[in-house]
């Protein structure tokens, strides 16, 4: 069984990656759930930022323009 076998199809195609699971943050808790339900162990997890363009990337990206920014 693979990680997206764990979630219903209407979750599946909401994935905002085709490469690995990367979920909105409506559908975190209803991910976790599933994980769990399935005795399956959440290992890791990051923070993505999904721009106004559409593409999608980590938070480092965040954290240096709060930095160059005065952001803290």
């Amino acid at each position: 069984m693979d990680d997206v076998d764990l979630f219903s199809d209407e979750l599946i195609a909401r994935l905002l990656s085709k490469r690995e699971i990367v979920i909105n943050t409506n559908d975190v808790l209803i991910a976790i759930k599933r994980v769990f339900e399935f005795n399956w162990a959440i290992v890791g997890w990051e923070a993505l930022i999904k721009y106004e363009d559409g593409r999608v990337g980590h938070s480092f990206a965040l954290c240096n323009w709060c930095r160059n920014n005065k952001v803290y």
